[in-house]
């Protein structure tokens, strides 16, 4: 396929690899497709070198090769033994805080579901100017039972919609664990800087959860730097 949309989703995949194979661990993040490519894909589609058929197959291939990675017959010995923290990021704002939600971020949602793909894992983020379309179509996702998502409230976003679609599935389900996490950054900045006002402040770490308090200096800098990347 020519044009720049192929090159820059391997290349998302080649930086992903880096990381992983320099520190031996899988958990590290294939980016915001839908907020760095959109530019490429929209001269692709204008100049011809790609269409929106082939453009949906690719995206599809270009995600099942992070699901093939998770292999339910395989031995775990360790911890990178498996691929099971590989996310990918949609939605959200860009640099300049207007939100994400373009014909990429509706084009990876549906290649997700259509392929029933747990890996990679969907980090969709969302806001208070998040368009109802995108949140509409997240809370049809799951109330649909794809329940692969983990959902970052870049500011106060959460619609009731979509809170009551979320914990509809969880019932319906039968899960044992829903963990809602809605941490800015100027809130962690915070929690470090004044501890005791956040005793009870979860996050999500690398495949486990703790206090945001009880963390080292340096897993606090870590956890901070995701939020800002995202």
């Amino acid at each position: 396929m020519r044009g720049a949309a192929r090159g820059s989703l391997n290349f998302l995949w080649f930086m992903r690899e880096i990381p992983s194979y320099v520190d031996g661990l899988a958990s590290f993040s294939l980016g915001r497709p839908d907020a760095w490519l959109i530019d490429l894909y929209r001269k692709d589609i204008a100049s011809g070198a790609l269409t929106e058929e082939a453009a949906r197959d690719l995206v599809a291939r270009w995600l099942i090769v992070s699901d093939e990675h998770m292999d339910s017959r395989r031995t775990i010995n360790s911890y990178s033994d498996q691929e099971a923290e590989m996310p990918v990021t949609l939605g959200g704002c860009d640099a300049d805080g207007r939100p994400v939600w373009n014909e990429l971020t509706e084009m990876f949602l549906d290649a997700h579901i259509g392929c029933d793909c747990v890996f990679p894992k969907l980090h969709v983020r969302f806001g208070a100017k998040s368009p109802e379309a995108y949140l509409a179509k997240i809370a049809d996702m799951v109330i649909k039972g794809h329940c692969v998502f983990a959902m970052f409230n870049d500011k106060l976003g959460m619609t009731p919609k979509l809170l009551t679609s979320i914990f509809r599935v969880f019932a319906k389900k039968r899960a044992h664990l829903l963990q809602p996490n809605c941490n800015s950054v100027e809130e962690l900045l915070d929690a470090q800087a004044h501890p005791e006002r956040h005793q009870s402040l979860m996050v999500k770490v690398c495949g486990f959860s703790a206090r945001f308090v009880s963390l080292s200096k340096r897993w606090q800098d870590e956890v901070i730097a995701r939020h800002r990347l995202r």
